[in-house]
């Protein structure tokens, strides 16, 4: 270890002279203040986004070309109407940017939206809504060229985030994951990337040791594997940003931990191997970093936010094997920008990015942040094989080379002249689909104004036909009951399916999505549950797979008559919270219900017990009682409950058990009286002993102490967003910490404070 950390001193005396060009000053009303996200190119502009400034001071959405001139204002964010306040970045299908906001929508908890590259066509796709489908995303989204994936910093069922996909019409979202802290992570930052087969990304805090975690997780929300936990001082902690894929390894950085808990850059394999933690950072050469790192194939290129020699952040390059770290540009002028957010982008012969501060647009000393080139060399690209030879249209192709640009939307990709979609790229391999209308011929590839052509031709052969070899049938149940309907094909591999409803045989079908009423929506057994009277009408599935046009079903009837019969008794939801090892009771006849008034009690009993080995008995009083004396087990879990009617009729349900085995820090605070995070909430601070004498501080980024507390309980003792003298504090990133009075590990991080 001392090895180590002697080399990057020597490393850190390394500056390269470069051109660095300020192309704009961010100057608020006119044209934004403090971006936060990167920016993206559609080969002609740049396109970003600030997360202030504009008409209404909410962000702005902008396009500005590469050498400075033509800025435009696209779209100035409006809360309700628009969102507001985005933090990440936008991603393009070629027509419409796509992009997220942190506030504003409906339920001024963010929205989804497009819009047109020259402003026009705005739409907003979604409105988060907290539980149901999450809440203020900070990162960006990310396209495979059927569904935008991307994810939430808070909202889901744990309030600490989610994984979800949605078309690019707004239609088709689905919630893939509840991130749940240990398990799973918490609070992801960043953005998703994909290998084609998995998404890849991280969450800030949560895992083993609440420091973060790197996960994957199919694109169908299944095969959730948790790769890593990060630990602090060993692997690093914190990651706000994303990953970076080689084919090989997986790239990031974290914000905080290392050896001198200023950060890290770490690699680590897809199946969660190979982990190696290539550079700690520190004041002296730049550290803590928010952004992604980027390839030219030779060297990764990053910023940190902080640090450097005007200790205001800087950009550096590395090699891929943690050799050869270099800073190319301190920010150490505030006329020039400083403290950068976001991530680089590496279009043509120069790097571009914006910095959060800084220029001379703004109110000083902070100003309101600049749009940025740094000039490097690139050559270029090249293409020394693909593969497959041949295929039909829709036949994904990875084409081999050099010096292709590390940002899709910045290769132009042709089958014998016919435009390609591209949905993955690195400095050494593009991922394409054969277009429709294309014949055989050569393949080019073009960055940046310089085209390399394909010493082959690649060969347009026939597709597939998907055959439906079931078809739904028309069904008629009693109101209450469950209805079925299943379909089959063949043909094709790959294939999946989407239900669809309309009001009439012949009406507009959408699609439909798994909740209350459906279950196995984009399955070939789709089943409605008909409670009050729902799901009457018709329904039919799109069928699609690989290298096939899609087909539907016929149209099927779905029927409901009023029935006469004996109904289940219902057990209600709820969460049970248990301290670790001890033991906690409840009285379960307060959660049944009957609609016959004809509950047995005596029925109850527990069907499946708690998996940590906690014991489980309920007695003659319809007490359940949890004992988890001797049980080395904190986090949550679940068991099942059976209870039936005096006519035999029966019912389970889940119950969950979190058994608090640690505090949990929810770091967002927006204080506006609608009960969603007034105050900073610090679970089972009040439930566990060691926990209960507490002294809480909150700082400013400046470090000067804001607000204090004893004590802290999450009812008389909260911070709120006040000073201890009851002033308002400003919206903005502030800092806290928690100790307490014996040997309990004491807590530290930050927190957001939106007003």
């Amino acid at each position: 270890m001392k090895t180590f950390f002697r080399i990057s001193l020597v490393l850190l005396t390394i500056s390269v002279s470069a051109q660095h060009t300020k192309l704009l000053d961010f100057t608020g009303t006119a044209n934004g203040d403090e971006p936060w996200g990167s920016l993206i190119s559609d080969g002609v502009f740049l396109y970003g986004m600030t997360s202030k400034g504009g008409s209404n001071d909410q962000g702005t959405i902008f396009k500005i070309k590469p050498d400075g001139t033509q800025y435009t204002k696209l779209l100035d964010f409006s809360s309700a109407s628009t969102g507001g306040f985005p933090f990440g970045s936008l991603v393009s299908d070629g027509t419409f940017l796509y992009g997220m906001t942190e506030g504003g929508g409906t339920n001024n908890l963010g929205v989804i939206f497009k819009i047109k590259s020259d402003g026009t066509g705005f739409v907003k796709l979604l409105d988060f809504a907290g539980t149901a489908n999450g809440s203020e995303p900070y990162g960006s989204l990310f396209f495979d060229g059927t569904f935008l994936y991307g994810m939430t910093t808070s909202g889901g069922t744990n309030n600490v985030g989610t994984i979800f996909k949605i078309m690019p019409d707004g239609t088709g979202y689905t919630k893939l994951l509840d991130m749940a802290a240990t398990a799973n992570g918490s609070y992801p930052n960043g953005s998703l990337i994909s290998d084609g087969t998995f998404l890849y990304g991280m969450a800030s805090e949560g895992g083993t040791s609440n420091e973060g975690t790197v996960f994957k997780i199919n694109k169908n929300g299944t095969g959730f594997i948790k790769l890593l936990n990060f630990t602090g001082a060993a692997n690093g902690s914190n990651p706000f940003g994303s990953l970076l894929y080689d084919g090989t390894f997986l790239y990031g950085m974290t914000y905080s931990g290392g050896t001198i808990n200023d950060g890290t850059i770490f690699k680590i394999k897809t199946d969660g191997t190979g982990y190696v933690r290539m550079f700690n950072f520190n004041l002296s050469i730049g550290d803590r970093p928010f952004g992604d790192l980027i390839s030219d194939g030779t060297f990764l290129y990053g910023m940190t936010y902080s640090g450097g020699s005007g200790g205001t952040g800087n950009i550096f390059k590395i090699k891929p094997d943690g050799t050869g770290f270099q800073t190319l540009h301190d920010f150490a002028n505030v006329a020039n920008g400083w403290l950068p957010y976001g991530s680089l982008l590496l279009e043509g012969s120069s790097l571009y990015g914006m910095t959060q501060q800084g220029g001379i647009g703004d109110a000083p000393p902070f100003n309101g942040g600049t749009v940025f080139k740094y000039a490097l060399s690139v050559s270029i690209p090249t293409i020394s094989s693909f593969t497959p030879s041949s295929g039909p249209v829709g036949t994904a192709v990875t084409i081999t080379g050099t010096n292709f640009s590390t940002t899709p939307a910045n290769n132009t990709v042709t089958f014998n002249g016919t435009t390609a979609t591209v949905s993955a790229s690195t400095a050494t391999s593009i991922t394409v689909t054969v277009p429709p209308n294309t014949t055989t011929g050569k393949i080019t590839v073009t960055v940046a104004g310089n085209t390399a052509t394909s010493a082959t031709d690649f060969t347009v052969t026939t597709g597939a036909a998907i055959n439906i070899t079931t078809q739904p049938s028309s069904s008629s149940v009693c109101n209450n009951a469950s209805a079925t309907f299943t379909t089959a094909a063949t043909g094709t591999t790959n294939i999946t399916y989407q239900w669809q409803f309309a009001t009439s045989l012949t009406g507009t079908y959408s699609n439909i999505s798994n909740g209350s009423g459906y279950i196995n929506t984009t399955t070939a057994s789709l089943s409605v549950n008909t409670t009050g009277n729902f799901g009457g009408g018709f329904y039919r599935c799109q069928i699609s797979g690989d290298m096939a046009t899609a087909v539907f079903t016929n149209g099927v009837q779905l029927t409901i008559t009023t029935c006469t019969s004996n109904q289940p008794p219902d057990i209600q939801s709820t969460t049970i919270e248990a301290p670790v090892n001890g033991k906690v009771t409840l009285y379960l006849a307060s959660l049944l219900s009957d609609p016959d008034d004809n509950l047995d009690l005596s029925t109850l009993k527990i069907i499946v017990p708690p998996l940590s080995g906690a014991t489980a008995t309920i007695d003659g009083q319809s007490n359940l009682i949890l004992d988890y004396t001797g049980i080395s087990f904190s986090g949550t879990e679940k068991l099942t409950i059976e209870v039936c009617d005096l006519s035999g009729s029966c019912a389970q349900n889940e119950l969950d058990i979190e058994v608090a085995g640690d505090i949990v820090v929810f770091n967002a605070v927006s204080p506006n009286g609608d009960g969603k995070n007034d105050f900073l909430f610090l679970q089972h601070v009040d439930l566990l002993e060691e926990t209960k004498e507490n002294h809480v501080t909150i700082l400013n980024r400046w470090g000067s102490v804001v607000w204090e507390g004893d004590n802290y309980d999450n009812t008389s003792v909260v911070f709120s967003g006040q000073t201890k003298n009851g002033n308002d504090l400003p919206s903005g990133n502030y800092f806290y910490r928690i100790e307490f009075s014996g040997n309990y590990k004491k807590r530290s991080g930050f927190l957001a404070l939106k007003r």
